[in-house]
């Protein structure tokens, strides 16, 4: 009588419980697939007329790798799943792998959902050009402040965090404020790196409570596989008090970096002389 094999999720575990023998099997498994695709990879890129090298100038970073390289992980990553499942036990059979495939994407009906909505509210918002304008409007007024080089600095790095909120682009938010920002500073003795610090400081602190960075309905997805009730709300909820503490943390740190005098890098002062 032939057995038949079914997909079952495993029993829930801890992640400090020991490996078994089956799971040791597939991860001997997926590292020898691993092995042998790197060294696939190697053979060609490694001669100089190597077939994934551009095939006019031998060059690595024009060449076939670099630009298929999403598909050379997401094959590596297809690859390293199926030959532990083999190796495990838990696949048998091509079939028990399409279910597996299915099993994974079940979860990503959510975040579909979430993200065509939220693709149309960027797409607006962008659209209407309220971002550039709460930008300019925000640095206009902060140039009329007429503050202390390092007041000004901190406030520059909490305005950063807000229009954060508006803009998603950390680049299209350095094009509008670049422009104003770094010549004035460098008017009052600070040095262009320390514009660029404090505003990366204020960029990416409330990257996780604007809607309008692009990843939002992905974390929104992850965060209802834990709570099937949880929305948007509820990730704002957790993640506000992360974002305010580390936005005034990192303002009070690089506050106490200025004024301490130390360089922001090698050769690079944060105060012209």
């Amino acid at each position: 009588m032939r057995l038949a094999w079914r997909l079952v999720d495993p029993p829930p575990r801890s992640a400090l419980d020991p490996l078994d023998e089956r799971e040791r099997a597939g991860l001997q498994w997926a590292l020898a697939l691993t092995l042998g695709f790197a060294l696939v990879v190697a053979l060609g890129l490694v001669p100089q007329n190597g077939v994934l090298r551009d095939a006019a100038s031998g060059s690595v970073l024009d060449g076939p790798f670099m630009r298929g390289i999403v598909v050379v992980v997401a094959l590596w990553a297809a690859l390293c799943g199926a030959f532990y499942g083999w190796g495990s036990g838990r696949y048998r059979h091509a079939e028990q792998i399409i279910e597996g495939m299915e099993s994974g994407l079940s979860a990503m009906g959510s975040y579909l959902v979430l993200m065509f909505f939220a693709a149309q509210f960027v797409n607006f918002f962008s659209w209407s050009g309220l971002g550039a304008i709460l930008a300019i409007r925000g640095a206009s007024f902060l140039q009329m402040l007429s503050l202390p080089p390092l007041l000004l600095l901190i406030a520059f790095t909490i305005f950063s965090g807000v229009c954060n909120l508006f803009i998603g682009s950390a680049s299209a938010k350095w094009a509008l404020l670049a422009p104003i920002f770094v010549p004035m500073f460098h008017l009052l003795g600070l040095a262009p790196e320390a514009s660029q610090v404090a505003y990366r400081i204020g960029d990416s602190t409330t990257n996780i409570v604007t809607p309008l960075m692009p990843y939002f309905p992905l974390v929104v997805a992850f965060l209802r596989r834990h709570d099937e009730r949880a929305g948007v709300g509820t990730l704002l909820a957790i993640m506000v008090p992360y974002s305010l503490t580390l936005l005034l943390g990192w303002s009070a740190f690089l506050s106490l970096w200025l004024w301490s005098g130390l360089p922001l890098g090698p050769g690079s002062a944060a105060f012209l002389r």
